[in-house]
């Protein structure tokens, strides 16, 4: 055994070192991120819901909404994976909205015209009820 270079009254300061494969990157990338927490959420909730209808719901969020826009939810700054999931439905379901509310005022204005057009119709039939009947027939 060696002995010890250091006074008996020295102070000792531990310093913890980190193993030297740690160094690089200490975050998985987003897309791995990603890929875990729609697998996770796909086998834990989805196989958990009753409704056919909600599976069907989160199969569409999943292709329309969530899948189309990885690269902006890889981009944000939102702290967790499943906050950047919430908005991104927030949003599709927004422009879902949107569309709908755009589709509706477009029936609206083809009803007006048509309400307007039966008024036209029922003036005309009043008018042709009140005109005196001068058919003669023989």
């Amino acid at each position: 055994m060696t002995p010890c270079p250091y006074p008996n009254n020295a102070v000792f300061v531990i310093i913890c070192e980190l193993p030297r494969y740690s160094m690089g990157r200490i975050t998985s990338p987003f897309r791995q991120l990603y890929q875990e927490t729609v697998s996770d959420l796909q086998t834990e909730l989805k196989a958990a819901l009753v409704y056919l209808g909600h599976k069907s719901a989160f199969d569409l969020l999943l292709k329309e909404a969530w899948n189309p826009e990885q690269a902006a939810m890889g981009n944000s700054t939102l702290p967790t994976v499943l906050d950047k999931l919430n908005v991104m439905s927030t949003i599709h379901l927004r422009k879902l909205i949107a569309t709908l509310v755009r589709e509706n005022g477009q029936r609206d204005a083809v009803i007006e015209k048509l309400e307007e057009r039966i008024g036209v119709l029922e003036s005309r039939l009043n008018e042709i009820k009140k005109r005196p009947n001068t058919d003669v027939s023989m």
